[in-house]
């Protein structure tokens, strides 16, 4: 073989290897995007799996609530003392601060739940941007590595709830006009959940009807 034709072979050599290069830097740049993508992905469902948990536990707060009451039971239905008679709704609404032209009672509340807790009510005009903006329902892990609304010494998370409480007097969701109606059978509940991702918040929220019949 001559030298020309060494020359010629060389070039092709080094062709060959300069594209087996850009072909494999492509499919590695390909790779590490779809990598990213599906990394993104699998966070967002994540973020999203632990925030529909969180909405259905504050659900069941609620629900808690309700049967904690019925498993107390009431002995005499004209007492007062809420160790000898317990309603199905005590402790769910503050009646004394609740008022007709309100019509819901908001609130946030630690779970799980005692059976004497009665969520905590803010007032009509308070917002889930409200929230956001005060921190008042931001969530919390505690060293057990429970959430809770309790802020002292517990970790910050990035997840906000807020659950919101509606009397209603009929099986078509008419709200009551006070939360002691005696036409009330049950209560609507909404908890919702937000956290911040890729520059906006993400929402998880769940509806549920807790009547007062086992």
């Amino acid at each position: 073989m001559n030298m020309h034709g060494r020359i010629n072979q060389k070039g092709q050599t080094i062709i060959e290897a300069v594209l087996a290069i850009v072909i494999i830097t492509i499919a590695l740049v390909g790779l590490l995007s779809r990598s990213g993508t599906n990394l993104i992905s699998s966070r967002d469902a994540n973020y999203r799996v632990v925030a529909g948990n969180l909405s259905r536990e504050g659900v069941e707060a609620v629900r808690n609530i309700r049967d904690s009451n019925w498993l107390k039971g009431c002995l005499d239905p004209n007492s007062t003392d809420v160790d000898v008679c317990r309603h199905w709704n005590d402790g769910i609404f503050d009646t004394t601060t609740f008022n007709s032209s309100e019509k819901y009672n908001i609130a946030t509340v630690e779970f799980p739940v005692a059976d004497e807790i009665s969520l905590a009510y803010l007032n009509e005009n308070y917002t889930f941007n409200d929230c956001l903006n005060d921190s008042l329902c931001r969530l919390y892990i505690n060293q057990s590595g429970h959430y809770t609304h309790e802020d002292f010494e517990n970790e910050e998370t990035m997840f906000y709830r807020l659950i919101s409480v509606y009397p209603i007097c009929d099986l078509d969701g008419q709200l009551c006009s006070t939360p002691d109606s005696s036409s009330m059978i049950g209560v609507k509940v909404v908890s919702s959940v937000k956290w911040p991702y890729k520059d906006i918040y993400h929402e998880v929220a769940l509806e549920e009807y807790l009547y007062n019949w086992k």
